[in-house]
């Protein structure tokens, strides 16, 4: 479920990440919410990653990334294209 800013502001928030153009935060229910500039799609969460625990946001210039719970999986996606790293 993508979190607009105002659900955003209603929630705990546990981490906070920004760059330039936009910013992420992850909240205690483990859903992250961005806003700012989406040329590159950095602040359109992709589906998948709405439906996952979340443990960890970052946001860069152009690109977001994630970690989710189950698997602890990297997921990017914005200036290039969606990628995903497994650790």
């Amino acid at each position: 479920m993508y979190l607009e800013l105002q659900q955003i502001n209603k929630s705990h928030i546990l981490d906070i990440s920004g760059k330039s153009r936009h910013v992420c935060a992850l909240n205690t229910h483990n859903k992250i919410g961005c806003w700012g500039d989406d040329m590159f799609g950095e602040t359109s969460i992709p589906e998948d990653i709405e439906k996952e625990d979340v443990v960890s946001v970052t946001a860069d210039q152009c690109i977001t990334c994630v970690v989710v719970k189950d698997g602890y999986v990297l997921n990017c996606w914005g200036s290039t294209h969606i990628n995903t790293l497994t650790t």
